[in-house]
């Protein structure tokens, strides 16, 4: 890119109110080649997004950020870990072996609640139970946020990951349409959500989505997996055309917390009964199960505004 092309902190205010937009603005400008449009003025075009950058002055004009192409997409983000597989323990003991190694303890891991937590939140939770001090967790965390990525790849065989009913066929379905969109909503780390997908040849699906190194909790994961969409397929995604399909509570809330529509599956650890209290809009046994119901759903739903 024509080093004239930069990105100017101070212009963050102007777009304060839509961090989406101030996001494409700045892939745009670090990722596409810019060309002379003037006396010190350069143009950066993508499909669909057009930043003029005046140099030396704090003005960026944009027209037309997301293309549209007639579509009005949904947006399906899926949790991982009960919801599209299991791991059979060997991300725990891959959890357990990292923290082993920095600290000298996992804490109470035996007794631990893992479901719809964040990676980085269930280290935290792990060491206070080992009564490690919070500023010693904090300084090697990332580290052992690492070790774990790696333990994980060389330690979970392909043999010992299993699909959950009906993954593969919803998502194969899912490629049917364009305007499907499938992304992760998920509590891994990106890393480790890597290595879990890679077993069972489910990477391919995903090629965004949030994750538990993208929020302090997981009621903001939700919006980055729908900015990032944005992004990747250069559309605008409607907020109330946005599912977040997962099998245990945190995720019925995290996508009410944020006004989308929320898809309960008890596939995992939480039975029907538990999900149902927490009121879905939508709860189904499993997708093999509830898929008449599921694609019902979505159908009803990008129908009618909310």
């Amino acid at each position: 890119m024509d080093k004239a092309v930069t990105w100017h902190p101070e212009l963050d205010p102007l777009f304060a109110r839509e961090p989406a937009l101030l996001d494409a603005v700045k892939t745009v400008l670090y990722m596409h080649a810019a060309r002379p449009a003037g006396e010190d003025a350069f143009v950066v075009e993508s499909p669909g997004l057009e930043v003029r950058f005046q140099d030396g002055e704090d003005e960026i004009f944009l027209t037309d950020v997301f293309r549209r192409g007639g579509l009005d997409p949904l947006l399906l983000a899926f949790d991982i870990d009960g919801t599209l597989l299991s791991s059979h323990g060997y991300a725990r003991l891959a959890f357990e072996r990292a923290l082993v190694k920095h600290y000298g303890t996992a804490g109470d891991i035996d007794a631990f609640s893992w479901s719809g937590k964040l990676d980085p939140n269930i280290m935290r939770e792990l060491l206070d139970s080992g009564h490690v001090p919070k500023e010693e967790v904090e300084r090697r965390l990332p580290a052992v946020l690492e070790d774990y990525e790696s333990i994980l790849e060389a330690t979970l065989p392909a043999g010992k990951v299993s699909l959950k009913d009906g993954v593969r066929e919803t998502l194969e379905r899912c490629l049917e349409y364009e305007d499907i969109l499938c992304v992760l909503c998920t509590g891994n780390i990106p890393g480790g959500a890597r290595v879990k997908l890679s077993r069972v040849d489910l990477n391919r699906y995903f090629p965004t989505g949030a994750f538990g190194s993208d929020g302090a909790v997981r009621a903001e994961l939700p919006p980055v997996a729908r900015r990032r969409a944005q992004r990747w397929w250069g559309l605008s995604i409607d907020s109330r055309k946005v599912f977040v399909i997962g099998d245990s509570p945190e995720d019925v809330k995290c996508a009410q917390a944020n006004g989308y529509w929320s898809v309960a599956v008890a596939s995992g650890l939480h039975p029907r009964e538990e999900l149902e209290a927490y009121h879905p809009d939508l709860l189904i046994e499993t997708l093999r199960a509830g898929e008449e119901e599921f694609w019902a759903f979505l159908r009803r739903a990008h129908a009618a505004p909310r």
